[in-house]
């Protein structure tokens, strides 16, 4: 299972190929010269050449010239990233005898609202404003472990959490790399015990969840920033200059989140089971986005030879914006699941609503004993 996120790749493509989000790149280099042998026409050729590489540059910058901060969609993301910490979820688990061991996955996006309208409105405010309430994230996977706690006290149970990538690949390319790393300490409470209702139907009870999870996303991105050349004369000779850069782009977004979390379920025909819950999530986390770049200053000059000419180059880098989570985002949950024996299969979904609007949803698998 790898770590890619096709929501997280659509939002950065969106976003780089109008307002960028880590601040104002700033291009710089040295320019390319040339020694042929004859000092005054050196140093009027190389004069030149300066003049030449200046204007690159700033054609260069004013390709870019729509670069600014994005709050609002940094805010986003890193909220979302908060939201897929619960990937591997046992909330549909509760009330094994001894242990439960999960496996699972989950997305996040975050969005305006849940008006179709701001929904729509999202690709005309990162195009007009340079900012849009919008994030997504995945955490591939992550596993739990799960025990019943009851010889100290009777309805606790505890768990642990994992999952982690490191310096993965998106299929087919080298220009898009991801790290991820999910950690967790979890407890349950059953506040109200398990009841059959109707022979087939059972109510699995009343549970009070909450704990500590830190979650952590990592990506480079590189793309090509768009070529500028120009061709001219000085002294006689002819020359074509040419930078060609490409920007990696780097985003990190880090969380701790406290759940709070009160859930009940259904047991229906001894297989199917369905879960419903509310309560809040306490998001401590920030994203960060820094981009960077080093090429070299292709020159092309008639008469002159590879081994007369000192190369250039093109540096590009842009200051690191931090932006954090949404600390309050209060959710209901919601779960379909099915067990077959000691094995469990889960869908887990949330709503987080408030200042933030927000939908996760997963997928688990695993055994209780």
């Amino acid at each position: 299972m790898r770590k890619i996120s096709l929501l997280l790749a659509s939002l950065a493509l969106i976003a780089l190929s109008g307002p960028l989000f880590a601040g104002k790149i700033q291009y710089s280099g040295t320019a390319p010269t040339v020694s042929t042998g004859n000092a005054m026409i050196d140093s009027v050729i190389n004069a030149q050449l300066q003049a030449t590489f200046d204007q690159l540059i700033v054609q260069a910058t004013d390709q870019l010239d729509n670069i600014n901060d994005m709050p609002d969609f940094m805010k986003s993301m890193s909220t979302a990233n908060a939201f897929t910490s619960h990937a591997a979820t046992q909330r549909n688990f509760q009330n094994y005898d001894i242990f439960a061991i999960s496996i699972g996955t989950m997305g996040s996006l975050v969005v305006p609202g849940l008006s179709t309208d701001k929904v729509k409105n999202i690709s005309d405010d990162l195009t007009d404003e340079g900012d849009a309430e919008v994030g997504a994230a995945w955490q591939t996977w992550a596993a739990q472990i799960g025990i019943n706690a009851g010889f100290l006290l009777d309805g606790l149970y505890l768990g642990a959490k994992i999952g982690m990538l490191n310096d993965q690949k998106l299929p087919g390319t080298d220009k898009f790399r991801f790290d991820s790393m999910n950690l967790g300490l979890l407890a349950n409470y059953e506040i109200m015990k398990e009841r059959s209702l109707l022979g087939a139907l059972v109510w699995r009870g009343l549970s009070f969840g909450t704990g500590v999870i830190y979650q952590s996303n990592k990506t480079d991105f590189q793309f090509n920033a768009g070529s500028q050349s120009q061709t001219t004369s000085v002294s006689g000779y002819d020359y074509t200059m040419k930078i060609d850069p490409d920007l990696l782009f780097k985003m990190e977004s880090s969380s701790v989140v406290i759940p709070f979390e009160i859930s009940t379920a259904v047991r229906i025909l001894w297989a199917l089971n369905l879960s419903v819950g509310a309560g809040f999530d306490l998001n401590f986390g920030k994203t960060e986005i820094s981009i960077g770049s080093r090429a070299d200053v292709d020159l092309e000059m008639a008469g002159v030879s590879d081994d007369m000419t000192a190369p250039g180059v093109v540096t590009a880098d842009a200051s690191i914006k931090s932006q954090n989570a949404e600390l309050f985002t209060p959710k209901v949950t919601a779960g379909f699941g099915l067990g077959m024996g000691p094995v469990m299969i889960d869908i887990p979904a949330t709503l987080y609503f408030g200042s933030t609007t927000a939908f996760s949803v997963g997928l688990t698998a695993g055994i209780v004993f």
